[in-house]
């Protein structure tokens, strides 16, 4: 269809994996129409938990201002015609919802997992201190952590020498890479493209081809109301499989099915083309 022509100033979606960026400009987005079409694209649900329910730490907030919105997506792959995909259809992970306001009343979207997901931790995490990633794309730092079930937390910050266009982000599913870098045949990519001002989750490595294709949302904003690009970044993930599931500042979620084929596409690796972003990680197991 043509392109879409969307003012991201006073409109947003829940979940952008019903989106791919725009192929005839350097920035913006198209509605995906192929490679299983929309995915978190049916029926969200929403609950409203009463007042006594919310728990902040160990604390009940009993006033009615306290309620919490939780977010159910139904997760849809879309390939009717293709054997044992057209029955991947499930619930996403849910999701606390909550607006925050601007200093002159402009409102935004934000979601979080929500908490009661660390239940589903197993054992001590994997963390690696804040370091400079100065692996590019084609050679990524591996972490020597593995795994398909996973919960991953990473937090790139943009360097004050950071420079204008950059690539960077994590792989997950991911084979390990031979010394000479070339053999990383299968992965999904986690990434920031500054060119364009997205953020974006690439399955055209991922192991399927019916999955060949490129997700993508807005970069998050700095605050509510400006245009400033965030130079500070979370990226809150979990991997359960066949499914990815990603908010980054509780502003941009993405959500995708993926295929991996090869019995070790399972690592975890960051990359940055350049050497002027830092990145710290927090990795669980998950049941």
């Amino acid at each position: 269809g043509e392109p879409l022509d969307v003012d991201w100033a006073s409109a947003t979606a829940v979940d952008y994996s019903c989106f791919t960026p725009k192929t005839t400009s350097a920035s913006g987005l198209d509605v995906a129409v192929t490679h299983g079409g929309p995915i978190f694209g049916c029926c969200p649900k929403t609950a409203a938990a009463p007042a006594s329910e919310v728990l902040e730490g160990s604390v009940a907030h009993t006033s009615a201002a306290a309620r919490r919105r939780v977010l159910f997506g139904w997760l849809q792959h879309g390939y009717m015609s293709v054997p044992r995909l057209h029955y991947e259809n499930t619930l996403s992970l849910p999701r606390d919802l909550s607006v925050v306001i601007g200093t002159s009343g402009e409102k935004e979207l934000r979601q979080h997992f929500v908490p009661e997901l660390k239940i589903l931790r197993r054992g001590a995490p994997f963390q690696l201190p804040s370091q400079r990633i100065s692996s590019p794309s084609s050679f990524p730092l591996f972490l020597g952590v593995n795994g398909t079930q996973l919960e991953v937390s990473v937090n790139f910050s943009l360097r004050s020498s950071w420079i204008y266009p950059s690539r960077f982000g994590l792989w997950v599913l991911a084979e390990p890479v031979n010394s000479s870098g070339t053999n990383a045949t299968e992965r999904t990519a986690i990434e920031f493209d500054s060119a364009s001002k997205l953020v974006s989750i690439d399955r055209r490595f991922s192991g399927n081809s019916n999955d060949s294709d490129v997700r993508a949302g807005p970069w998050p904003k700095i605050d509510v109301g400006t245009d400033a690009l965030a130079t500070d970044l979370h990226v809150h993930a979990y991997v359960d499989r066949s499914i990815v599931e990603v908010i980054v500042n509780g502003q941009t979620a993405l959500t995708v099915y993926v295929h991996p084929r090869l019995a070790n596409s399972n690592g975890i690796a960051l990359f940055a083309d350049g050497d002027d972003v830092t990145a710290s990680v927090e990795v669980y197991q998950m049941a």
